[in-house]
């Protein structure tokens, strides 16, 4: 029994090893509405890590920044995932000895500590799944800054928080993830009053990784399609880190890039 569990062990470092290397690509969302009265109002939205807008008046404006997933991040998601992957693997092992142990020696106290073990492993597995999801959640930064000559006063209006904010100073706030914001933006005087809408999103996504420079990422990409025989084709993607704007590219094209990139 302990040759097979070496087996099964075995196998599952040599699946991990051959696994094709990969990394992890965000998708940005940001919304911004500032309005003063009904038909008064200036939006911007994109699909990169920041946004930013400023009221018409020139008093004040609001910034969404989305974390960056530079190397660094992706060895946290990675190392997580492998850390909840192990766990997992360690909880199932855990009650196959269990259950061996149960069948083969007929120990109640050995059973019931195996058990313990394995309850207390399983346990665990979450957690560190939770924290591997985690990881690939990104935090959104808002931001206000305050151009004007006096102070600013700013109220949420779904959870009733109000802050200051100092002439020519910052407020810096963090959004949920997904998140949307209601604010009202006025003097301390209530003679301009503005309304803000602020809605930030973002995630993640596993890729193959055929090429990574400073410029672009080239992933192996999968393309529904139900007229060929598995549901669709794979094709190389060049996805440019700078407006994640993204373009097909062939075999030749690939071979061809790495070679004039080539450090």
């Amino acid at each position: 029994m302990k040759k097979r569990h070496f087996v099964i062990l075995i196998t599952f470092v040599i699946c991990l090893t051959v696994q094709a290397k990969t990394t992890y690509i965000p998708t940005y969302r940001s919304f911004i509405q500032i309005k003063q009265g009904l038909n008064d109002s200036v939006m911007a939205q994109s699909n990169l890590g920041k946004l930013d807008l400023a009221a018409q008046d020139g008093s004040f404006s609001i910034t969404l920044v989305h974390e960056d997933v530079d190397k660094q991040k992706v060895k946290e998601i990675k190392r997580a995932k492998a850390a909840a992957g192990w766990m997992t693997f360690a909880a199932i092992m855990s009650g196959v000895s269990t259950g061996f142990n149960s069948t083969y020696y007929n120990n109640a106290l050995t059973t019931y500590i195996g058990m313990r073990n394995t309850e207390n492993i399983a346990v665990l597995s979450g957690f560190m799944h939770d924290v591997a999801n985690a990881e690939e959640r990104l935090d959104i930064g808002l931001f206000i800054d305050n151009y004007s000559e006096e102070e600013l006063m700013v109220v949420d209006l779904a959870r009733g928080l109000t802050w200051y904010i100092l002439p020519h100073a910052s407020l810096q706030l963090s959004m949920a993830n997904p998140g949307i914001e209601r604010l009202r933006i006025s003097d301390l005087h209530h003679n301009s009053v503005k309304y803000a809408d602020i809605i930030g999103g973002n995630s993640v996504q596993k890729v193959t990784l055929e090429w990574e420079d400073d410029n672009c990422w080239i992933v192996l990409w999968f393309v529904e399609n139900t007229d060929f025989p598995n549901g669709g084709y794979q094709t190389y993607q060049y996805i440019d880190k700078t407006t994640f704007e993204s373009r097909k590219m062939t075999y030749t094209e690939v071979r061809e890039y790495e070679k004039t990139h080539k450090k």
